[in-house]
């Protein structure tokens, strides 16, 4: 029986948002690719989620495993990749708020690389003026980890509604 229920709501979960990619352009004229999540019935407020560090892509992706003076070590307790904004993602949007993740891998370009400072914070300013843009987005939080946390509070404004700190630093 309990599988049947979470089959439907798994069902009803992946018909009831609309996950689109999409890029933020910055005042150089880059782009930088970023993914907005945006349930069926929007409760009239966005989550802007920015990850830690200086290089990641909208997935928060960390890889299982990788290669060390040519020994594969164990990065996850699984060894699988995590990718934790998606995570985070489908559960606010499942609640009905529209989510916009930034990426601060250029549009076009394999895998991440680190980036400046003042230019993860670009990064980060467009993605809040985009989510804003949002149709039915009417109060912002921002939700950011580790570096991330630290951009959120240096980007939010008096009409930011809430921070959430993962891990800040």
């Amino acid at each position: 029986m309990r599988k049947h229920v979470l089959l439907v709501m798994t069902a009803l979960f992946l018909t009831a948002c609309a996950h689109a990619p999409s890029s933020l352009r910055l005042a150089d004229g880059s782009r930088y690719e970023c993914v907005v999540d945006t349930p069926a019935r929007p409760r009239g407020a966005g989550v802007l989620l920015l990850g830690g560090g200086y290089g990641h892509d909208a997935g928060w992706s960390v890889p299982g495993q990788t290669k060390h003076e040519g020994e594969i070590v164990q990065l996850t307790l699984s060894g699988e990749t995590h990718r934790d904004a998606d995570l985070i993602a489908r559960a606010l949007t499942a609640r009905g708020f529209v989510v916009l993740r930034p990426s601060t891998v250029p549009a076009g370009a394999d895998d991440a690389a680190m980036l400046p400072f003042p230019l993860t914070l670009e990064i980060a300013q467009r993605g809040l003026s985009s989510l804003r843009a949002q149709r039915g987005v009417e109060r912002v939080y921002l939700v950011g980890h580790s570096l991330g946390a630290t951009r959120a509070a240096l980007i939010a404004d008096e009409e930011v509604f809430g921070i959430v700190a993962l891990a800040g630093a």
